[in-house]
Order: structure tokens, then C-alpha cells, then sequence
């Protein structure tokens, strides 16, 4: 069966310009909030990923009995850090994080001061580290404190 010419139905070239105008304002709206959206989220990680790990040492060097150190990669956290059973292998390894900045006044490394757990799991100083994320919003900052039994608690700070 052929189709006569008035039966054929398409968009017409005003219809496809709305739509395609349309679907910009929509992108111009998200973008920024997908944005914030990544960059909260990326705060967020930093914080999960260095917790877990600190949690980790503690945990370890408990049921294993024997100390365990956690330490900058090459004197800065922000090139990712070391879990380590003194004496032993690594056991386990982090790289840096992305736009997460990490410092510790504590655990610097640099002058021998680094977090340790003993077989007790309690740590050799009191400490913190502070978690700062350029561009988040809301309570994304983040710091950890570490008593001397080794507890890690966390604060939350507004975004600049």
C-alpha cells in the first residue's frame, strides 16, 4: 500500500528548535548542581577512604597483636598513605585523592611522628587530621580526631 504525500508525519523544523532550546536551559540548570554534586561527593570519599584505613590500623593490630603505623606518602597525605605492620609488608596502600587536601599537624611523618597503633590497638599520640575539599557545600569538611585509645571521631565543618 503507498502512502499519499499528506499522510507522512514528522516533527517540523519549529517543533525540533523548541525541543532542542529546551534540553539546553535543562543542561545550563544541572550542570552546576551536577558539579557541586561531584565535587560533595569527592569530599566525601576522602573522608570514608582515610576512616576505613585508620579504622583498619586499629583493627589489625589488635587481632594480630603487633603494632601497625600509618603514614603520608612521601611526607604528604596528599600523595596517598602507607598502612604497615611495623617490621612487616604494607598492608595496605592508597594513592592520592582528587581535590580532597589532607594535612595533619600530628602525623606528619616528616619529624617521626606517625600514627601508630599498638597491640592493643591503642595509638602512640593524640592526634587529628584535617579534611578540606575546595568548591563543597554544606557540612563536607571534615575532621578526625584520634584519642589515645586509638578511637578515630569525626567532625563536620562548613564549606567555605
Amino acid at each position: 500500500m503507498m502512502q499519499k504525500a499528506g499522510d507522512v508525519k514528522a516533527f517540523t523544523l519549529v517543533e525540533l528548535m523548541i525541543v532542542i532550546a529546551i534540553i539546553g536551559i535543562m543542561m545550563a540548570v544541572a550542570t552546576p548542581s551536577f558539579r557541586t554534586y561531584n565535587v560533595n561527593s569527592m569530599a566525601d570519599n576522602a573522608h570514608k577512604a582515610l576512616l576505613q584505613d585508620i579504622k583498619f590500623g586499629r583493627s589489625t593490630a589488635r587481632d594480630v597483636g603487633t603494632s601497625v603505623e600509618i603514614f603520608p606518602r612521601d611526607g604528604d597525605w596528599n600523595k596517598g598513605w602507607i598502612v604497615n605492620e611495623i617490621g612487616g609488608a604494607p598492608l595496605r596502600l592508597h594513592g592520592p585523592l582528587e581535590q580532597a587536601v589532607i594535612t595533619s599537624n600530628n602525623y606528619n611523618d616528616q619529624d617521626g611522628s606517625k600514627l601508630i597503633f599498638n597491640e592493643r590497638g591503642r595509638a602512640s599520640a593524640v592526634g587529628s587530621f584535617q579534611i578540606r575539599t575546595a568548591g563543597c557545600t554544606g557540612e563536607r569538611n571534615r575532621n578526625i580526631d584520634i584519642n589515645i585509645m586509638g578511637q578515630a571521631r569525626t567532625t563536620t565543618l562548613n564549606c567555605p
